[in-house]
């Protein structure tokens, strides 16, 4: 696609418009040879004019004015300096906007042309100062220069730009992570904790006329379980304050899946916690979600599945560790197992570790969450 024409290219045009204005007027001040008149002016035009394209055609540019250069010398004209200025001004355009293999070659032709000028106009000339040759190679290496150096600064901040954009996008997915994680967790914590509530609300209401004693154990339970989801939500609100790295509290993990157990027998469901191999030490990733897992497959129980016993089986195993819960309820139709937020959470944990997650129907009746989470 064509470049939009800028105040760059109207500089550019300019500054070749007032080099060649001046060249031509270098040569009508002259009293050397300049015939035949037209064709010094069409070489002294093609020699400064096309420098106004030098930003977008640098080296097509170099070629047409250094070979008008060379030309306007071969014809034995005088070569005044605006025409060696205006090659000069190419081969900066060249290390300044063409690619750095171009630019190296232009720099290597100019080096080899140049004894080819100085040649060429002792021929027609007769005298050369040889005192220019050095001189010459001197303005043409510096204009190399100066352009090689601007193009390199250019790409460096180019460069500096775009890794602070990559660092500021992997900061804006890291900080979308961490909303995520916070969102799911608490996710869980209300889910689970307001399930088992209401669950022991309603029985607290039916039983409270007839049993006090055991309704105000219930809301014993309940002011217990209000209590440790408050705990729960002040830790991820100071996450969402302070960061991750700020958290002091410790986040659950199989080692309280006891107290989880309790929770969910004091709502209601009767669950067996089973543990199968060495318990050892997982990485804290590993352990949460793994208790989350455990957590939202009994909260659905608890919910949906009508089920009146589960059970949870924790297997350490040397490349990781597996959780199942089962339960004897209605099953897959109505323990959410065809989506939702609690089972996407359960993907998007055993996802991170790039581990195994099943759920569905099981033999016998019932449902059935299995994940495997490698360590």
């Amino acid at each position: 696609m064509t470049r939009r024409w800028s105040r760059d290219d109207a500089v550019d045009w300019a500054l070749a418009i007032a080099v060649t204005v001046g060249a031509e007027l270098q040569r009508a001040g002259c009293d050397c040879n300049n015939d035949p008149r037209w064709l010094d002016v069409l070489v002294t035009l093609l020699a400064t004019l096309p420098i106004g394209l030098r930003r977008r055609r640098p080296f097509p540019v170099l070629l047409v004015v250094g070979a008008a250069s060379i030309a306007h010398i071969a014809f034995g004209f005088n070569n005044p300096f605006l025409i060696t200025f205006a090659v000069l001004v190419a081969l900066f355009s060249v290390a300044n906007h063409a690619q750095w293999g171009l630019s190296v070659f232009a720099a290597f032709a100019t080096a080899i042309v140049l004894p080819v000028s100085f040649a060429l106009d002792w021929h027609n000339q007769g005298r050369v100062n040889l005192s220019d040759l050095p001189y010459n190679y001197a303005l043409f290496g510096a204009a190399w220069i100066l352009g090689d150096n601007l193009r390199r600064q250019r790409e460096q901040a180019q460069l500096a730009m775009r890794l602070t954009a990559a660092e500021e996008e992997r900061s804006k997915r890291a900080l979308a992570d961490e909303r995520v994680r916070i969102a799911r967790e608490l996710h869980d914590v209300v889910a689970h904790t307001l399930s088992v509530i209401v669950l022991q609300a309603g029985a607290g209401r039916r039983i409270a006329p007839r049993q006090p004693e055991r309704a105000a154990a219930v809301l014993g339970g309940i002011e217990s379980l209000g209590r440790e989801a408050l705990g729960d939500m002040r830790r991820l609100v100071g996450m969402l304050r302070t960061g991750p790295e700020r958290e002091h509290e410790p986040q659950p993990s199989l080692e309280r899946l006891p107290e989880l157990a309790d929770r969910v027998r004091s709502a209601g469901l009767h669950v067996d916690l089973r543990t199968e191999g060495q318990p050892r030490s997982l990485p804290p990733g590993v352990d949460l979600s793994a208790y989350r897992i455990v957590q939202e497959a009994l909260t659905n129980t608890l919910r949906h599945a009508g089920a009146g016993r589960a059970e949870v089986v924790v297997r350490y195993c040397d490349t990781g560790v597996e959780v199942e819960v089962t339960d004897d309820g209605r099953g897959p139709s109505a323990n959410g197992a065809t989506g939702g937020h609690g089972l996407a959470g359960m993907r998007e944990r055993v996802g991170m570790f790039g581990g195994e997650l099943q759920v569905g129907a099981r033999n016998g009746g019932g449902f059935r969450v299995r994940a495997m989470l490698p360590a």
